[in-house]
């Protein structure tokens, strides 16, 4: 990426060094760390100068000027902190006072809220207006979701370029005028798009709200633990709020990385948390169909004298569950199957690797070409990022699937086309083009014709294998000594094992076969009755949010999972399991402690350690006031 040229202006009286062309109330949020109040400008959704909020003095200029309005230039001189700039913002914020609500109380923005900061910042503990305030719609559903708040809305518009802009379609509207404006769903069509959880994030007052977060806790009553999700591939940076009495995890909300999903979550990983089974129905401990006795101890034993026991992994495993199940698999004999084909290894193996980072490959490309799947639907925050390219870039979009096309709304080339014509036909693209691929194709496609494909691409094109599990890249990372899907399958029609334990869902294929000569399942699971009829021993599983570890999305990116909550036993985590039998079988327990060590020897683009993953650390408090005090 090319350096940005950093130029010489001056604020408030200071000469300062910053990036030339960049948004001036970014740069001085960010590079100077100077706080300018605003509502309108998001840095992920772009200015727009309606608020008024963000007003500074510029010299040499008769009027007041919106800093979101206006880049970086040499020679700039302004004043964000004179008294005429604080009395005018002042005064913009009084008429966002005149009718909002004096609901703090129960609000459910309440201690995280711009709206209280600045007010208390400005000293406005008073109104000087004697007369009714504008009544307007409450607790209105408007999804399944959200809930909107009329009376609280300052009009900032964010939630309504977010839908035009990012989504493909206007969600939220402004309707009528002067102070009967409001914001609505246009039609009273709800919101039906899988981004909603968004319009909670970015709206800078309580009026979009989570209907699963709503009333259940106080910012000052939670703590955040940084994670990822593990919905998809993509791998997008979170954080989870665990509320401190209870030990529940409430909401999730995202943290910012530019090389993964900048600012948002998709509402599939967003409300995963609230798709678990009640406490009460969760499995929390081990649980043996047969005896009563020890689980584990009748496990080691039933491994240890199996003919041929097998180890079948789940997408969600993290690197050191997969490391510590090939570990306890070579001590046993078994063999450890990976959910994945054979192909797709293969195609792996062909592309180059490279020490761009994804945000890096995506800004320097000159087109985004996506093949074989509808973003939105399989890698959802991708869609969100090619509208951003779009928009704020003008980068080339090109789609190429036998679904509809998804990217209708922008100016973008989309082709309803097959593997097999698309890799014979090969139509034209830029000569810096970025692949998106997706493993739907890889499967389905011959691997002559995709040797092909990738020698014809030109040097300067990049292709991203899109996988579909949410650590599918890690296990193809160390796939040695693994086997993949397909040959498992083969393997039970041949009833070669005898021991099956299976480390999460059961494969659809698996479950069409027959399991008679099986003589022990085992299987982890969120609830008893999600188990597989012929699974006997019963273990705990645990969520995303539950574990501890890494994964390796599908650009290659090493990243850090933390435990939000404890469900069960630490004894009972797979891992802890398997490093006990571990030492049942004589193995010493610190040659499992630091597997990224071990991996990065490998992998040499692994950090070797936890504490080298570089981790994004900045959230919305970042841009805007929104922390308790």
């Amino acid at each position: 990426m090319t350096t940005p040229n950093l130029v010489k202006m001056k604020v408030n009286g200071q000469e300062v060094m910053l990036p030339e062309g960049k948004n001036l109330l970014q740069a001085l949020m960010e590079d100077i760390k100077t706080e300018i109040p605003h509502f309108c400008y998001h840095p992920g959704i772009g200015p727009e100068g309606s608020c008024r909020l963000c007003l500074v003095e510029v010299t040499g200029q008769p009027k007041m000027a919106t800093s979101c309005t206006m880049t970086v230039k040499e020679g700039l001189d302004i004043q964000t902190q004179s008294e005429v700039a604080k009395d005018a913002r002042k005064h913009v914020l009084e008429f966002f006072l005149l009718n909002h609500p004096l609901d703090c109380p129960f609000c459910d923005k309440g201690g995280e809220c711009p709206l209280q900061n600045y007010t208390i910042d400005a000293h406005q503990t008073e109104s000087r207006f004697d007369f009714a305030k504008e009544q307007k719609d409450k607790h209105k559903i408007i999804g399944d979701h959200i809930i909107l708040d009329k009376e609280r809305c300052v009009l900032c518009n964010r939630c309504v370029r977010f839908g035009s802009d990012f989504i493909g379609k206007e969600e939220l509207t402004i309707r009528n005028r002067g102070s009967h404006n409001e914001i609505d769903v246009p039609d009273n069509q709800p919101l039906t798009s899988g981004f909603t959880g968004n319009y909670a994030d970015f709206c800078p007052v309580g009026a979009l709200t989570t209907l699963e977060y709503r009333f259940k806790a106080r910012p000052w009553e939670m703590r955040t633990v940084d994670t990822v999700c593990g919905g998809c591939s993509v791998g997008c940076n979170m954080q989870a709020w665990r509320k401190e009495k209870t030990g529940e995890v409430l909401r999730l909300t995202p943290r910012v990385n530019h090389d993964v999903n900048q600012w948002w979550l998709c509402d599939k990983g967003r409300f995963s948390i609230h798709d678990l089974p009640a406490e009460g129905d969760r499995l929390i401990e081990p649980v043996d169909k047969r005896v009563a006795t020890d689980v584990f101890e009748k496990l080691f034993e039933t491994i240890k004298s199996a003919k041929a026991p097998a180890f079948v992994l789940d997408q969600s495993a993290t690197n050191e569950e997969i490391y510590i199940t090939k570990k306890l698999a070579n001590y046993s004999n078994a063999t450890v199957y990976a959910p994945f084909s054979s192909r797709l290894l293969a195609f792996r193996s062909l592309l180059p690797s490279t020490s761009l980072t994804f945000g890096q490959s995506f800004d320097q490309a000159q087109s985004i070409a996506v093949l074989g799947e509808k973003l939105e639907s399989d890698h959802p925050v991708l869609s969100l990022r090619l509208r951003r390219a779009f928009h704020q870039s003008q980068k080339s979009i090109f789609s190429y699937h036998e679904g509809e096309n998804e990217f209708s709304d922008i100016q973008s080339v989309f082709q309803k086309i097959s593997a097999k014509d698309y890799f014979e036909k090969k139509p034209n693209v830029d000569s810096s083009t970025l692949f998106l691929l997706s493993y739907k194709w890889v499967e389905t496609t011959p691997h002559e014709t995709l040797v092909s494909w990738v020698k014809s691409l030109p040097e300067s094109s990049q292709v991203v294998l899109l996988v579909n599990g949410s650590n599918e890249v890690g296990m193809m990372d160390q796939a040695t000594n693994m086997a993949p899907m397909d040959e498992m399958y083969q393997a039970i029609k041949n009833q070669k094992h005898d021991v099956v334990v299976l480390l999460g869902d059961m494969p659809q294929e698996l479950a069409l076969l027959d399991l008679s000569h099986v003589s022990t399942l085992v299987q982890t699971v969120y609830m008893a009755s999600a188990a597989h009829p012929q699974a006997l021993i019963l273990l705990p599983r645990a969520f995303f949010t539950e574990k501890t570890g890494t994964f390796t999305n599908t650009f290659g990116l090493v990243q850090r999972l933390r435990r939000a909550q404890r469900v069960f036993d630490r004894k009972y985590e797979t891992f802890e399991w398997m490093k006990a039998m571990l030492e049942n079988f004589g193995h010493h327990e610190e040659d499992v402690t630091n597997v990224l060590g071990i991996l990065s020897q490998e992998v040499k683009s692994y950090p070797k350690t936890l504490q080298a993953i570089v981790e994004s650390t900045v959230t919305y408090d970042h841009y805007e006031r929104t922390q308790w005090r």
